[in-house]
């Protein structure tokens, strides 16, 4: 009670600046009435910003069992291997005991996938660990109305063994492959427009519309600001932009480790998109 009166605040807790870009997604991307599929906790904190929202039920995918005092009508918790044997038993959905073969209106990933395949959790050491559990939320998300609210540290591309990943302009479009990228907060891309003409990825470009110091770029450049909506977001990546821009906000901010900050993107499934039948969530850090 006392975490959910806090996410009703809007207050801030483990990752900071994070809380509030997913309060503001939220607000854009409301949840209310709606089930919602949360991977890898330690602490229920997202668990109560779900409930908090007005969520019809929140269901958490860990791979330690949990021991949570959440209300049984509206939260459940399961480990991976227990969902992992349901869905190999080819068990129907079930609303809400057993949701192993359903679809979720929205998935919360937040700061999971970058532990995903360093064993640092439990789970199995695997390179690709964070972009196969990545694309096997697809089986799990409602293909037409489904959203993702995704949160990764942003920087440059490394590896920390056996910490985590920071997604830079190589592994973060390989990332959101099967997904179309809807918002994003806390990253200066508001009012994305068709990339216009001019150099090529990689190259030297002037100011664009929406960096810091355009008008675009102002609009959307504080806490939880306004949201991209574009495609275009792989290709931002590509040329730098991003990275730069993640670059200048780390600088303004101390409450985070490591050489990056994590934003929280929204995402829909691409309609080319496919998933691949099983989950490798990690926990959060907190």
């Amino acid at each position: 009670d006392a975490l959910v009166a806090r996410a009703e605040r809007r207050e801030e807790h483990y990752y900071g600046y994070t809380d509030t870009f997913l309060f503001a997604a939220l607000d854009a991307h409301p949840i209310a009435g709606k089930r919602v599929l949360l991977l890898g906790s330690n602490v229920p904190w997202y668990e109560a910003v779900c409930l908090a929202r007005g969520a019809a039920l929140c269901v958490t995918l860990e791979y330690n069992p949990l021991r949570y005092d959440l209300p049984e009508d509206r939260a459940r918790t399961f480990t991976v291997a227990e969902w992992k044997a349901a869905r190999l038993l080819g068990e129907p959905c079930r609303w809400p005991d057993r949701p192993m073969s359903c679809r979720f209106d929205a998935i919360f990933s937040i700061s999971s996938f970058e532990h995903d395949g360093l064993g640092r959790y439990g789970d199995p050491l695997n390179p690709e660990g964070d972009l196969e559990a990545m694309a096997s939320l697809l089986d799990y998300l409602d293909p037409n109305e489904g959203k993702v609210f995704l949160s990764v540290p942003v920087g440059e591309d490394a590896v920390y063994w056996n910490a985590e990943r920071m997604y830079g302009a190589r592994r973060l479009p390989l990332l959101l492959a099967r997904y179309q990228p809807l918002a994003a907060y806390g990253v200066q891309l508001a009012a994305l427009q068709p990339r216009p003409a001019g150099p090529h990825p990689g190259q030297h470009r002037g100011e664009h519309p929406s960096e810091p110091g355009g008008a675009a770029g102002d609009a959307a450049g504080g806490r939880g600001g306004a949201a991209a909506t574009s495609s275009a977001l792989p290709e931002m990546v590509a040329d730098g932009w991003l990275l730069k821009t993640a670059r200048e906000r780390h600088a303004r901010m101390t409450n985070f480790s490591g050489e990056g900050f994590q934003p929280v993107f929204v995402l829909a499934a691409s309609r080319a998109g496919g998933g691949s039948g099983q989950v490798r969530s990690a926990p959060p850090k907190n």
